[in-house]
């Protein structure tokens, strides 16, 4: 069992039920799906980078969207087509490596990821997002903000940095920033929020 798949599973136990599990996971990320789907009006046509458990993608396309998600992680990818069957979803899901997008083939509407990008060096955040914008009209990047400190990280490389340092990097790639959001766990941002978001643009 990977160490993501571990993590997801003590967080799962912690619930009542899976659906209190699903619900919980895409409350606190009411203002990340509303971003999604103010900018999926195209064909409505969804990829998830990094989708864990796939919760979000399951949610999305309960709501009526066409979802794929991948994950590097084959454990995660299994919790999530074991989550699927039990929802009895239509999302779909399949490993890939964010970086190299191999397998797919297909233009997306939004490419989207939460608390994904914070994993990478910067040059490497730019040539993935780059990568993204090749096959999606927009891309959104949510990430943990400084709000966090060195001792809440939960795999252990993750990078908390702020709105105006992830601008910097994302400045670098061939998209532009169309929008900027913030939201914390119990659903409002305050002036300092927990996660931050950019949609950039490939159009």
């Amino acid at each position: 069992m990977s160490k993501w798949s571990e993590i997801y599973k003590k967080q799962m136990s912690m619930f009542d039920s899976l659906d209190d599990f699903i619900n919980s996971k895409v409350s606190y990320k009411k203002k990340l799906i509303d971003i999604i789907k103010k900018y999926a009006t195209s064909n409505k046509k969804l990829l998830e980078v990094g989708c864990g458990s796939g919760v979000t993608s399951i949610f999305l396309e309960r709501a009526g969207y066409q979802t794929l998600g991948i994950d590097s992680d084959p454990d995660m990818v299994k919790l999530a087509m074991s989550i699927l069957v039990q929802q009895r979803s239509m999302a779909s899901f399949k490993v890939d490596d964010i970086r190299t997008l191999k397998t797919i083939h297909d233009r997306f509407d939004v490419i989207f990821s939460n608390g994904v990008m914070e994993h990478f060096s910067d040059s490497e955040i730019v040539s993935i997002v780059n990568r993204h914008l090749s096959i999606g009209d927009y891309v959104i990047v949510s990430i943990p903000s400084d709000y966090f400190s060195d001792d809440q990280k939960i795999y252990g490389d993750e990078r908390f940095m702020g709105t105006a340092q992830w601008r910097s990097i994302l400045s670098e790639t061939t998209g532009v920033i169309v929008e900027e959001f913030g939201f914390d766990s119990d659903k409002t941002a305050g002036e300092k929020p927990q996660f931050i978001g950019f949609v950039l643009s490939s159009l």
